[in-house]
């Protein structure tokens, strides 16, 4: 359970991108919430144009790098392999 968002981060750079998931996954972790304990956060990243070449292609990355950090135990931030083209 629980809910997915996309957060887009015009002009960045992979790294930066990967980063940014990071430190938002441990800021997550950080907080202990009244009732529930502490919530932990995967990240599916990627970024245009290393993992895709249209917007339509880049969530579809990301929602596969997701699904790919949920199924190494979660709690995790995963990058998208690189584009390739046949």
């Amino acid at each position: 359970g629980g809910e997915e968002f996309a957060l887009l981060l015009a002009g960045a750079s992979e790294q930066s991108a990967v980063a940014a998931a990071e430190r938002l996954r441990h800021s997550v972790s950080a907080v202990s919430l009244d009732d529930i304990g502490t919530v932990t956060i995967s990240v599916g990243v990627a970024a245009c144009p290393a993992q895709a070449d249209a917007e339509r292609a880049l969530y579809a990355a990301a929602d596969a790098a997701l699904y790919r950090a949920k199924s190494l135990g979660r709690d995790r931030s995963v990058l998208a392999p690189p584009l390739t083209h046949p």
